[in-house]
């Protein structure tokens, strides 16, 4: 992953995400739970941000943990703030962590009101 995320920081996106998938198609089916996150907040940073939130969509479906979708809410605010359909999209992410959580989680309470 630290290849990956060095490409990431050189704008090698591409790269970046053809190395995810080749790492991901190996990974013990642990470690595949976190590819899907590694990819949107790769598409993210690389602003293909209808991209993203495709991959964003399967993540609601199938959260890895119940914080997860607020995780991605928080990388949505603090990468592309301004985006209206991301912001959209972080605020019913982070709705949904915080009740599957039944709003006891202080962090993603947090990342709610922020997105709001």
């Amino acid at each position: 992953m630290a290849r990956i995320d060095d490409l990431a920081k050189d704008g090698r996106y591409d790269e970046a995400l053809r190395a995810l998938d080749s790492s991901c198609d190996s990974a013990l089916p642990a470690q595949k739970q976190m590819c899907a996150g590694r990819r949107f907040s790769l598409l993210l940073g690389a602003k293909r941000v209808p991209d993203a939130l495709k991959v964003g969509e399967e993540i609601l479906r199938a959260p890895a943990n119940l914080k997860q979708p607020a995780g991605i809410a928080w990388t949505i605010a603090n990468v592309i703030p301004g985006d209206p359909d991301a912001l959209a999209f972080a605020l019913r992410a982070a709705q949904q962590s915080d009740r599957a959580l039944k709003g006891r989680d202080p962090m993603v309470g947090a990342i709610l009101a922020r997105v709001q």
